[in-house]
């Protein structure tokens, strides 16, 4: 009995450790660096900070389905000093490469410390897009800018500009 528990023990870490994958190196033909930065209300703003409040690495979160071209972001800057926790978070469908509008009924900016109106929806009555530059199919990767403004229940308003991104999205077919 003794062996075999010692055995299965033995194929249990064989089997855990086998399947690690490592990352690629920065200069290997396989790595990619995400790019994630905007302007709100004129600051510089670029995720930061752990992974929000599920968590995790990174603070920079895409996916892409390819199957209706659905593609998202949900990233999150959290700095100490000056104290931050902010969230932006939208969603644009049938993304193609050329322009498309930001489809995100709800909440596409959050800050958190602002007392009393955290969530600001998309203010549909102003610009809002984003322009897809490319879709690498190959690579997995997509590239594009965007800009929208956004408000609260309070009437305070944040104006998110100059977005730009280069990602390699989590890609479901």
């Amino acid at each position: 009995m003794k062996k075999i528990f010692l055995l299965s023990t033995a194929f249990c870490c064989l089997f855990a450790f086998s399947c690690k994958k490592e990352a690629p190196e920065p200069n290997a033909p396989s790595y990619h660096q995400d790019v994630f930065h905007c302007k709100v209300n004129g600051q510089d703003w670029s995720p930061s900070g752990g992974g929000g409040p599920f968590g995790g690495p990174s603070s920079l979160h895409a996916t892409y389905y390819e199957d209706n071209g659905q593609f998202g972001f949900l990233n999150y800057r959290e700095t100490d000093d000056p104290p931050v926790y902010q969230v932006i978070n939208f969603v644009s469908l049938n993304v193609t490469a050329g322009s498309s509008s930001l489809i995100r009924y709800g909440t596409v900016f959050k800050d958190r410390l602002n007392t009393g109106c955290v969530g600001y929806q998309l203010d549909t009555t102003a610009n809002h897009d984003i322009f897809i530059e490319e879709i690498d199919r190959i690579n997995k990767t997509i590239k594009g800018s965007f800009q929208f403004s956004a408000k609260n229940n309070c009437g305070e308003i944040v104006m998110v500009t100059e977005g730009y991104f280069d990602v390699a999205p989590f890609w479901y077919e």
